[in-house]
């Protein structure tokens, strides 16, 4: 894969966060009709599953073997590998139907993402290398005018089907993280 990390000081990140206020819920994302999704086939779950739980989480195929996603959703709270890091990528899945169906080889962290027995959001990006490519072809989905952010994927609320907005407008921005205003659920990061 290379070195997926940006530029000087390896700052790509990708990291969303769900801010409320005290008592207030978050909004679920508007579900994408079949048309939408299809356009979208390039996003797909990163599933795992195991004894007693299953994880999830969002990922998109940069490359033929490579899926960018969460670094949080391939390594545990100790720095160790998750069941995520060996999973399965669902390219373009859709209530129990999907376009390809990958088998993770690896996943290659952000090497400053894990320090000192403490995550760092700034890092929160890690590829999955998949054991075959496959033949899904990444695409770049087109913003309505004046808009520069969008969040699609996979939520726990709705593990089956793809959400997403197209009008994420940026609030505010530091050197590292941006507050986007879209709602956003565990699921969604990747």
């Amino acid at each position: 894969v290379g070195r997926p990390w940006g530029g000087p000081g390896g700052r790509l990140v990708a990291w969303l966060w769900a801010l409320t206020a005290s008592g207030e819920t978050i909004e679920a994302m508007p579900l994408w009709r079949k048309g939408e999704a299809d356009a979208c086939q390039d996003v797909g779950r990163v599933n795992a599953a195991g004894y007693r739980r299953t994880q999830m989480c969002t990922g998109t195929l940069i490359a033929a073997d490579a899926v960018l996603t969460a670094a949080h959703c391939v390594m545990d709270a100790q720095g160790r590998a998750r069941g995520l890091a060996k999973g399965r990528f669902v390219a373009g899945y859709r209530q129990g139907s999907y376009v390809a169906l990958g088998v993770g080889l690896d996943a290659q962290v952000h090497p400053d993402f894990f320090r000192e027995g403490h995550f760092d959001a700034r890092y929160d990006i890690a590829i999955l290398r998949l054991r075959e490519p496959l033949e899904v072809v990444p695409r770049e989905i087109d913003l309505p005018e004046g808009t520069a952010f969008a969040v699609v994927g996979y939520n726990h609320l709705r593990p089956h089907l793809l959400s997403g907005r197209l009008d994420c407008p940026r609030l505010e921005a530091s050197d590292w993280q941006m507050l986007i205003d879209c709602p956003v659920r565990p699921g969604n990061s990747g």
